[in-house]
């Protein structure tokens, strides 16, 4: 790390690395407690623990192979000085919201939905095998109360499901539904 400014410096030994010359590797950059095995394969997502990462192909020298686009070729006995930097807050997660709604438990849900743009994340969906391979989420959902539905209702709904306000639109007391952005600790759409 340089200075404390976020920059960062690996060097990579591609001898050392034992690959052949023709073969295609993954350079990841990952969070110090990533699960064993690639963090990178489904993109940058710090639930993975991927950070970054790019995809080289090592060749001997003078001897070029052609290698897919995105592939950046290295010659095989080199070292690759690789140079990143990370920016102050970015291996924060965001705010996950709160997890219940403000008001007395008494009165009207719709009224306590506070309004919340609701910010989309790659992150939160992916195919479902049950589904054809479409595309859900398997941690977001939105809920509309019923127009009697209470705080203290709602509240212990959130609770029973360990949700997290993600966003919202008000409602009106006996008039208007209010709709609750929610995420949930769930890993899958069936889990879900």
């Amino acid at each position: 790390m340089d200075g404390g400014r976020g920059k960062y410096r690996a060097d990579w030994n591609t001898t050392a690395s034992g690959q052949p010359a023709g073969s295609l590797s993954r350079i990841e950059i990952r969070l110090a407690d990533a699960p064993d095995g690639p963090a990178c394969n489904h993109g940058v997502s710090l639930g993975s623990g991927c950070v970054g990462y790019f995809d080289v192909g090592l060749f001997k020298r003078h001897h070029r192979v052609p290698l897919p686009d995105g592939v950046r070729p290295v010659a095989l006995g080199r070292t690759l000085p690789i140079k990143f930097h990370i920016a102050q807050g970015a291996l924060t997660p965001p705010d996950e919201g709160a997890t219940q709604l403000a008001g007395d438990p008494g009165t009207s849900a719709a009224d306590a939905v506070p309004n919340l743009d609701f910010q989309f994340s790659p992150d939160d969906y992916s195919p479902d095998p049950d589904l054809g391979g479409l595309t859900v989420s398997f941690d977001t959902l939105f809920l509309v109360f019923k127009l009697d539905t209470t705080v203290g209702q709602a509240n212990d709904l959130l609770a029973q499901i360990g949700a997290h306000i993600i966003g919202g639109r008000t409602g009106k007391a006996g008039d208007l539904s209010g709709i609750l952005y929610i995420r949930v600790s769930t890993t899958t759409a069936a889990e879900m």
